[in-house]
């Protein structure tokens, strides 16, 4: 998509953020008990300068940074989405839908 937006020099860190984002989303619904299994949705939208990435999953909690030691494996994640977006966050999902949409604007690297 970058590419056909002509935004090349954002696709290393949307991609980064992307990973992120959708990994987080991913364990934290694996973590829960399911009858169904819900998915973890993936929009990217732009304005032909910026790329806004937005990750739905159906899970209410917050998501926190951590404070990873120098040993940890994991921890990492949300300090490496802040560090290459402008802005990120989380917001709630629309028209009843539940869950959270987590969000990261990423603009000129």
């Amino acid at each position: 998509m970058l590419r056909e937006w002509d935004l090349r020099e954002l696709a290393e860190a949307t991609e980064y953020v992307v990973s992120e984002l959708v990994a987080n989303s991913v364990l934290a619904t694996e973590a829960m008990q399911w009858l169904i299994r819900p998915p973890v949705r993936l929009w990217l939208l732009s304005d032909g300068a910026a790329v806004l990435v937005h990750v739905w999953d159906a899970i209410a909690a917050v998501p926190q940074p951590r404070a990873a030691a120098p040993d940890d494996e994991n921890g990492r994640g949300l300090a490496i989405v802040a560090a290459l977006s402008a802005q990120w966050g989380h917001d709630w999902s629309p028209r009843g839908l539940g869950g959270k949409v987590t969000w990261a604007l990423i603009t000129t690297p």
